[in-house]
């Protein structure tokens, strides 16, 4: 994205580009060359319209300073933008070698405003227009300045690292625990935790009020990640940045029809959260027993597997093992009008076979096929396109016709090629009952 100002060079420090104002953006305050924003090309932008017009209908800080709950790094990179602009430097703002958060707050702030940068006349300037900008803008508005204002009634500080960290009210409320940090406890510094932890912890709340409804909201990511998951946890953001494949209740009727009513469930493993690879997932299932397998294959389709039964590691990382316990599997969504349909399996199949870290799973011709494999060969996890991966989203299912039938489908055999997943999620449901285990003797094969 690139906007360009029709202003000459030799304008620059007239009027339209001298003006400069104090904003506080969260919680960092400078001094934004906002009068650059009444050029040509510029004064039609949201932002300018927000700060030249609006100004009373935003927050304050403490100090009386306009607030904007947006990501400082932004703010920062578009007055050095506009710094270079006014002084004839360049003759466009250019994002194209920009990262994020910046180009996530541009598309927000220099989207093409629906109303002009001067106050109307009577009736120059129509409601819906209006409207328009208060549903793109009214974020950034006190909430009781005007219907649909939604940027909440306050600003909440805390102290990190000798600085302050900056939001809003309504940018906490989804958010409990970070939400006490801020009020209960904010007048106490935050210590032992880095402040670019918090920074990016607080613009992932933000990134979440200010995204449209139902978006995919990116978790953030830094060079210590395994620490901002540590500190996202503690504040009680980590669920929302990794959320669950599936809904709670969806969850709920799912472990009814595994027979789990009043289950003890713990989510061990996300592919989204602790990678895709397959020593990943094996150090955290170690002794955990009523295993539950949910796998996201695309936007429609989920499938899920659970295995009664309790892994171990093998001392051998090149051999495999069997373990013979009961198994279900089931269609979650996407395959069947009917909604969650299990999917009956034969008796002799219900086993789970594991591949030692550097070894496979193979057919019964020796071949190794995958890392894991569910129900005698109708799910496979790590089943790469030569062989074995580490990397568990690479999957192939295989069902046959007859079972589809029985749940009274007409679907041909489903297999093939390997499918690239979406996201992997496992889960514990504690579950009665001792788990069989023994080498392999006989060999997965696919049905």
């Amino acid at each position: 994205m690139q906007v360009s100002s029709s202003t000459s060079s030799e304008d620059a420090g007239g009027s339209m580009s001298g003006g400069v104002m104090n904003i506080n953006v969260g919680g960092f305050t400078m001094a934004f060359p906002s009068g650059v924003l009444l050029r040509e090309g510029l004064r039609g932008t949201c932002v300018a319209v927000l700060l030249h017009r609006f100004d009373d209908w935003m927050l304050q800080d403490a100090d009386g300073i306009l607030f904007i709950d947006a990501d400082p790094l932004y703010f920062l990179w578009l007055c050095e933008k506009l710094y270079r602009l006014k002084h004839g430097w360049v003759d466009e703002i250019k994002i194209f070698d920009a990262v994020q958060p910046i180009p996530f707050y541009h598309d927000i702030f220099f989207a093409e405003s629906p109303i002009a940068i001067d106050k109307p006349t009577e009736d120059s300037e129509s409601q819906p227009a209006f409207r328009s900008f208060i549903d793109k803008m009214g974020v950034f508005i006190k909430s009781l300045a005007v219907r649909g204002g939604r940027g909440g009634a306050e600003v909440l500080t805390v102290t990190v690292d000798g600085r302050t960290v900056a939001t809003t009210d309504a940018t906490l409320a989804d958010f409990d625990t970070l939400n006490d940090r801020f009020t209960k406890y904010g007048a106490t510094p935050i210590v032992d935790v880095s402040a670019h932890h918090v920074d990016l912890i607080v613009d992932f709340a933000r990134r979440c009020r200010l995204s449209p409804e139902g978006a995919v909201v990116p978790p953030p990511t830094c060079a210590n990640q395994d620490e901002l998951v540590r500190v996202s946890e503690m504040y009680g953001v980590l669920e929302a940045m990794y959320p669950n494949i599936l809904a709670n209740d969806v969850m709920q009727t799912l472990l009814i029809m595994i027979g789990k009513k009043q289950p003890n469930t713990t989510c061990l493993y996300k592919s989204s959260l602790h990678g895709s690879s397959y020593a990943s997932l094996a150090q955290r299932v170690v002794g955990r027993r009523g295993l539950l397998f949910v796998i996201k294959c695309d936007d429609t389709n989920t499938i899920a597997a659970f295995a009664d039964t309790k892994l171990h590691l093998l001392a051998d990382p090149a051999s495999q093992l069997r373990f013979r316990c009961p198994v279900s599997l089931f269609s979650v969504c996407g395959a069947f009008e009917e909604g969650i349909t299990k999917i009956d399996l034969p008796q002799d199949q219900q086993a789970v076979w594991v591949a030692g870290t550097q070894g496979g799973v193979t057919d019964e011709e020796g071949k190794p096929w995958g890392k894991v494999c569910i129900a005698g060969g109708r799910l496979w996890l790590g089943d790469g396109e030569y062989g074995p991966t580490d990397d568990l989203l690479n999957c192939r299912q295989w069902v046959e016709k007859k079972e589809l039938e029985i749940c009274g489908q007409d679907h041909h055999q489903q297999g093939g090629e390997p499918l690239w997943r979406q996201d992997l999620q496992l889960l514990r449901s504690e579950c009665g009952g001792l788990p069989g285990v023994e080498f392999c003797a006989g060999r997965p094969h696919p049905v």
